[in-house]
């Protein structure tokens, strides 16, 4: 839509008001105030017509730019059909995104983590509630409705299937990174790797053996630079124990170790290992 729609009236205080709409979504001006409405939050814009006048009601503004008046009829309906045909191109627009978001991390097996699911959803249109959206969207499964809910389970079921696969085409890693090989559950507690991940076990179950594979899967897969992970134990024995495994270890696996020095001492007498911190790549032994 290349030339912006207009509609202007005034407020119950008799203050002016203008909405205009362009593609991406509504901007309401009220006196010196600008406020933009994206296309995906179009239905704070309600339209009630009577035959003596007609009602805009606008959510989440302030007080006095909530309630305009001054339109027609007409002007009333086209506002009506202005606000379905935002929500619907941004319905549209957002499913593409999804599906591209789930091609991608497919394609590439990388997994889709918190923070791109939290992005999604934040811009998720309401009218997704009332859409049913994708068929197929896995095996034998019937259509999806894109509620939070359901986005949230979609997204889930992929990362289920790119960690299985990652686990399957990665498996001579898994066999090999470690002095024994990893278990199923080891090898998964590797893959997911998303930016919080607890990994809570027994002791000598194998956590350490977890961390070293996956700061090595993080530089095997290109995801960190040796100098951009931390690894945190919880005293001196068990840091230097964890800084001897990572060098043993990356050198088995022919991974560059570089980065990896003394670590300093921490408040408490512990000692983290092998390389610096890195903001949002924190495993901890549990």
């Amino acid at each position: 839509m290349a030339v912006p729609v207009i509609w202007r009236g005034t407020t119950p205080h008799g203050e002016d008001w203008v909405l205009v709409r362009r593609d991406n979504g509504f901007t309401l001006r009220h006196g010196t105030e600008e406020i933009h409405i994206p296309a995906s939050g179009a239905d704070r814009i309600s339209v009630t017509r009577r035959w003596w006048r007609t009602t805009v009601t606008v959510a989440g503004v302030p007080e006095r730019a909530r309630v305009l008046n001054g339109l027609s009829g007409e002007e009333g309906r086209r506002l009506e059909q202005a606000v379905q045909e935002s929500l619907s191109s941004s319905l549209t627009a957002w499913t593409a995104r999804l599906s591209t978001t789930i091609e991608a991390a497919g394609r590439d097996l990388r997994w889709i983590t918190e923070e791109e699911v939290a992005a999604l959803l934040s811009t998720r249109p309401a009218t997704a509630d009332q859409e049913p959206a994708v068929a197929g969207h896995t095996r034998g499964a019937g259509p999806l409705w894109l509620t939070e809910e359901g986005t949230r389970s979609w997204l889930r079921t992929v990362n289920d299937e790119i960690a299985t696969a990652i686990a399957q085409q990665q498996r001579q890693f898994f066999d090999t990174v470690e002095s024994s090989p990893l278990t199923d559950e080891q090898a998964r507690a590797v893959v997911t790797y998303d930016n919080r991940v607890n990994v809570i076990a027994a002791a000598g179950s194998g956590k350490t053996s977890v961390m070293v594979a996956r700061a090595a899967y993080a530089v095997s897969r290109g995801l960190a630079k040796p100098e951009e992970i931390v690894l945190l134990a919880c005293n001196r024995d068990a840091a230097a124990e964890l800084q001897t495994r990572i060098r043993r270890r990356f050198a088995a696996a022919g991974l560059p170790a570089e980065g990896s020095r003394p670590p300093p001492s921490t408040p408490s007498g512990s000692r983290s290992s092998a390389m610096p911190p890195v903001a949002s790549r924190r495993w901890r032994r549990g």
